[in-house]
């Protein structure tokens, strides 16, 4: 499923998805979430009230099942905005060095 509108400012096409994820903050214990319009620079997480503020880089651990088989891909976000359903975050393969520049790019 390709979600686009015109007004959308995303460089990538969003696929509708269900993924079980893992936030993990500095000194605190991860908040498991769920994932869906996952694209190659940014996903939307189901957070419920625990959810980080926007600016905060985080550590995301997605959880994925094949048959018997669960794979975990690691990956870097900042969080772009939030609200009551949950948070936008913009993906990083690598923490970024200077978090405050990050979403400039």
């Amino acid at each position: 499923m390709d979600v686009r509108t015109t007004n959308d400012r995303r460089t990538a096409v969003r696929r509708g998805a269900s993924v079980r994820t893992y936030i993990y903050r500095n000194g605190e214990r991860p908040v498991r979430c769920r994932a869906s319009n996952l694209s190659s620079d940014g996903v939307f997480l189901h957070t419920g009230a625990t959810a980080p503020r926007p600016g905060e880089v985080v550590s995301l651990v997605f959880t994925l099942e094949y048959d018997r088989i669960i794979r975990t891909y690691r990956r870097w976000a900042r969080v772009a905005h939030a609200s009551h359903e949950g948070i936008g975050v913009q993906l990083f393969r690598e923490r970024p060095d200077d978090p405050e520049s990050a979403l400039a790019t």
